[in-house]
């Protein structure tokens, strides 16, 4: 199984990931698409707000996927962020695919990125300006092809371990029905 956690930048994803990990037990890994891109990125192009490069990232994804984690359920953090890279995902694996919108107002993730301090945290307008350019319609596009999207907030309260509950029963919700 693969979960890919949706959300914009800072909406807390890696930490949310982390300890469903945790939750979960030893069958679950954590593979995030900002540590790929940190390694595979120069720090400059990441503070910039380039992306990694395609071909890497894909060749990457499609490694640890049908690879090194084959007999593990994913977590993938930030991948896909567009259509195309939903379809190649599709195209990669047969394991089922269960989407997760962790969805965070705003003002919590500025706040977030000026007391995290990372340096790629820079560039949050070309983020924020990507996301509405080309994550939220393939999150339409996932709602038409009738994927198993979820979405969970915690409103105006900036409690991530709220959301990693919600994710945990979502998960036990759905493995028990499948």
């Amino acid at each position: 199984m693969i979960v890919v956690l949706l959300g914009e930048t800072n909406s807390g994803k890696s930490t949310i990931g982390k300890a469903v990990v945790q939750k979960m037990g030893d069958d679950w890994v954590y593979l995030s698409s900002g540590d790929i891109a940190r390694r595979i990125t120069s720090e400059d192009d990441l503070n910039a707000g380039k992306f990694a490069p395609e071909n890497m990232m894909r060749s990457e994804i499609t490694h640890m996927i049908n690879g090194e984690y084959r007999d593990k359920n994913i977590i993938l953090d930030g991948f896909p962020r567009f259509a195309e890279q939903n379809e190649f995902l599709h195209e990669i694996t047969s394991d089922d695919i269960i989407f997760i919108l962790v969805d965070v107002p705003h003002e919590q993730i500025e706040n977030r990125a000026r007391n995290r301090g990372r340096s790629d945290d820079n560039a949050l307008a070309e983020k924020f300006k990507f996301w509405q350019e080309h994550t939220v319609p393939m999150i339409r596009q996932i709602i038409e092809d009738h994927d198993e999207l979820y979405t969970i907030s915690n409103g105006d309260e900036d409690n991530i371990f709220m959301n990693v509950e919600k994710v945990c029963e979502i998960l036990c919700r759905y493995l028990s029905q499948n």
